[in-house]
């Protein structure tokens, strides 16, 4: 079993955006929800923003999983919107940003299937700055960690 959650901060009306566990690589193509999975699947984990309005794009950071009795974690994505370059190619296999003009903006981890030694659940939680058009985070480094830390 998979949960997530998504921690938003902002000034104006909270937007929706939401944290969601895909099978398979394909960010094109997120045909089939993931709940029950096999150790080893290729999973995409996908934050999307998608009603594009006040608000244009978002920062994705801190995204940890863990186990329900949080006896064990490991972080995804660190403060600094950065992937775990530590867990690079065994887990993570990529990361990206796919924007939809003027309708959706989604960045995603493409990961293996893991679990903890606790037990068979895996949580996913993650916070989220939105951005408006006056302040467009743009993806600055979203992404390009491995270029910043060259």
């Amino acid at each position: 079993m998979i949960d997530y959650a998504v921690t938003v901060w902002g000034t104006a009306a909270a937007p929706s955006i939401k944290l969601r566990l895909h099978e398979g690589t394909s960010i094109s193509n997120k045909a089939k929800q993931a709940t029950y999975v096999d150790l080893g699947q290729d999973l995409l984990l996908v934050a999307s923003l998608d009603d594009i309005g006040l608000y244009t794009n978002f920062i994705l950071y801190n995204c940890v999983a863990s186990a329900p009795d949080s006896q064990y974690s490991m972080v995804l994505i660190d403060n600094h919107e950065c992937v775990n370059s530590d867990l690079y190619p065994e887990l993570i296999k990529s990361e990206g940003v796919a924007k939809s003009r003027g309708a959706s903006v989604e960045k995603y981890v493409k990961f293996a299937a893991f679990r903890f030694a606790s037990g068979d659940r895996v949580q996913f939680q993650c916070d989220v700055i939105p951005c408006t058009a006056d302040y467009d985070c743009d993806d600055v480094v979203f992404g390009r960690c491995a270029m910043l830390n060259e």
